[in-house]
């Protein structure tokens, strides 16, 4: 049986989705909110699913990590069932891309929910996801760790802070050469990103005479 706190969030979260739907379409996180409180989980996870995807839409994805992991530990408090396994796997399919940018490729964290995902995805018989699963793990075999692209970075931060007009089409380059194969300009602006309170790469980016190709091969 409910609490009374339960079933008052329980009332805003029904009273939000009758009357309101303008905040529950912007303000998932909200609804997110008053779901857990009264204990209406799958509701909730839902919720902060979308969070997350409406976060990556706008590039936020140190948020859509953090709506998303909130809906990871929802799931896990749940019963094992087909469904839950469902859930699970379309949240970790959702927060790989917001991974990959706030802590690359190789990281340990999207190792993890590869890996998991993949389990799941042959666990619940879904061959549909396994293939992209796949890329997605030779991805992760085939780029390069945080400390890795520190110490790729550091010769062109050291340029930077002197002073020197680099062309941020090097930095792809040196990138694809030590990974051994091609990457998008979207790579290379992650890459950017995720070290961008390193000494000197504000102004590398800044004084890179040519416009970063951000959609380009």
């Amino acid at each position: 049986m409910r609490s009374r706190r339960q079933q008052l969030h329980a009332r805003i979260a029904a009273t939000l989705e009758g009357r309101f739907p303008e905040i529950v379409a912007a303000e998932p996180p909200i609804l997110a909110h008053h779901c857990t409180e009264a204990g209406l989980h799958e509701k909730a996870v839902h919720y902060r699913l979308k969070a997350g995807h409406q976060a990556i839409a706008r590039s936020a994805m140190v948020e859509a990590v953090a709506q998303i992991d909130k809906a990871l530990t929802l799931v896990a408090a749940t019963p094992l069932s087909p469904a839950r396994h469902q859930q699970e796997l379309d949240l970790r399919i959702a927060i790989i891309p917001a991974l990959i940018a706030t802590k690359g490729y190789s990281s340990s964290a999207v190792g993890e929910n590869l890996a998991h995902a993949s389990a799941l995805a042959e666990q619940i018989d879904r061959p549909d996801y396994l293939v992209p699963l796949l890329y997605g793990r030779w991805g992760y075999h085939n780029n390069m760790t945080l400390a890795e692209e520190e110490a790729l970075l550091a010769r062109f931060a050291k340029a930077a802070g002197a002073g020197e007009m680099l062309n941020i089409h090097d930095l792809k380059a040196a990138y694809e050469k030590a990974i051994g194969h091609k990457t998008s300009g979207s790579t290379v602006y992650n890459l950017l990103h995720r070290h961008s309170n390193s000494k000197g790469l504000i102004n590398y980016y800044i004084n890179s005479q040519i416009p970063f190709p951000a959609n380009s091969n």
